[in-house]
């Protein structure tokens, strides 16, 4: 900045130079009124050599000089004078030019210098600007492999998304199947107790009917047994004729221990949520099977109700045809 200061000042001083030497007279002027002047003066100079030859010489008889050598002798003073006066006009005007060549040297220094420093201003400004791309590069290629990176990281996420979502369903399959299979199991369970019951309950009847009723009641007691039995065979998940009644509880346990660990402890992960909406499915379920067999049960007592009135009005009219 100071060297800036510097050259603005040298810069209005040359103006001002140049100025005050626009506002001199003219140099050809003043070489027209020299050339002048020095003509009067040789003009002068001679007359005062002819006066003084005349006053020195008064005795000396006058020469007459002939008048063309006399305008001879004027026209080569007058070209000898106009030849000097032309030389100092060329030797002045080589002078101003050389003081002009200076000036404009100076001037063209001090620009060159100004310029000089603005290039070199500019030149730091250029290289601290690629610098700062230089690191705006670097930058914009670490985020773009910080972006692929992450694109990379992304997409394995997505991966491991989309299989452990084929996990979880076929995991979710496999305990639908799971608890279809326990709600069939759990059913069977029922019919079979539900049957063994009905034998439990048939035989005390039929004990107590033997000890303490008539042959007629017993032969009404043995058909309502067979209808309850042919009731009990239509029911679904009933023992087959011949079976015992321990042979399904017996099946149902190996199947229930045939259940691996990995199983059990997959219904032991489950959520809350899913575990509440399963418990739930299952007392539906189950609710939904012990009406079922409830209804199932009336429906076999009616039906035997029915076919002891059938049979003992039949004994009533072969008892009174006999």
């Amino acid at each position: 900045m100071r060297a800036e200061d510097d050259c603005r000042v040298e810069r209005k001083h040359t103006l001002k130079l140049r100025h005050a030497m626009e506002l001199r007279p003219s140099q050809e002027l003043l070489w027209e009124l020299q050339q002048e002047k020095a003509l009067l003066q040789a003009r002068v100079q001679g007359l005062e050599a002819s006066v003084q030859e005349g006053k020195a010489d008064p005795g000396r008889p006058h020469v007459q000089v002939p008048e063309e050598d006399w305008q001879r002798v004027q026209r080569d003073l007058q070209q000898q004078a106009a030849t000097i006066f032309s030389l100092r006009k060329d030797l002045r005007q080589a002078e101003a030019l050389r003081t002009r060549s200076a000036e404009e040297k100076e001037t063209l220094e001090l620009q060159c210098l100004a310029l000089r420093r603005d290039s070199k201003m500019y030149k730091d400004r250029i290289e601290a600007i690629l610098q700062q791309m230089e690191e705006v590069a670097i930058e914009r290629d670490q985020a773009t492999l910080m972006r692929e990176e992450l694109h990379a990281q992304h997409a394995r996420s997505l991966q491991d998304k989309d299989a452990l979502r084929k996990q979880v369903r076929e995991l979710s399959e496999k305990v639908d199947e799971l608890q279809l299979q326990l709600f069939q199991r759990e059913g069977q369970l029922l019919a079979v107790e539900g049957k063994l019951r009905r034998r439990q309950l048939d035989a005390l009847i039929l004990s107590s009917d033997l000890e303490d009723s008539s042959p007629r009641n017993s032969q009404e007691v043995s058909m309502t047994a067979a209808g309850q039995d042919r009731q009990a065979l239509s029911l679904p998940g009933s023992l087959a004729i011949g079976e015992s009644p321990e042979q399904p509880s017996v099946a149902l346990q190996e199947e229930q221990l045939s259940l691996t660990p990995e199983d059990a402890g997959l219904n032991g992960r489950e959520p809350p949520e899913k575990e509440k909406g399963r418990r739930r499915l299952k007392e539906s379920f189950e609710n939904y099977r012990r009406k079922r067999a409830l209804r199932k049960m009336q429906l076999g007592a009616r039906q035997g109700e029915a076919d002891g009135e059938n049979t003992t009005g039949s004994d009533n009219t072969d008892t009174e045809g006999a």
